[in-house]
């Protein structure tokens, strides 16, 4: 039993959100700025500067997102639904996967590169940049503390 003419469609149309286009493509910098809009409410800095430390990998509509460690990836995988939503809706893209992966160190540096933890190795590194640097440490007998 179908009504016809029960509701005017200026009102149905006007009642029902606008649903973003369901195949809208998107690049790297419009996932980017998804990412960035998702911490703007500030609720989930740690878990945006933890999503973004890394760039996302983008393939076809799958997404990755890689975090640095267990914690992290957990905190990621219970607010799934509600990333993947947001992602989702501010893309304009129904059609998005989003997936999470432990950046493995051996994998994500190339070779000859390898991470600076300690104050040690950022100040090393730097010396390998810059000789120059270490000629004016010993010049004024500089040490680090």
């Amino acid at each position: 039993m179908a009504i016809a003419g029960a509701f005017p469609p200026e009102q149905v149309a006007s009642d029902v959100p606008a649903i973003p286009a369901s195949d809208a493509p998107f690049d790297l910098a419009a996932v980017v700025a998804a990412l960035d809009s998702l911490a703007a409410d500030g609720k989930e800095r740690a878990l945006h500067a933890a999503l973004t430390a890394y760039p996302p990998l983008l393939h076809d509509h799958e997404i990755t997102l890689t975090v640095d460690n267990d914690l992290f990836l957990a905190k990621a995988r219970e607010l799934h639904t509600t990333l993947l939503a947001h992602l989702q809706q501010t893309l304009g893209n129904r059609h998005i996967t989003l997936q999470f992966c432990l950046y493995n160190e051996q994998q994500g540096v190339s070779p000859g590169e390898k991470r600076l933890y300690t104050a040690q190795d950022k100040f090393d590194y730097f010396l390998e940049q810059y000789p120059e640097v270490q000629m004016l440490r010993d010049y004024f007998g500089l040490e680090i503390v």
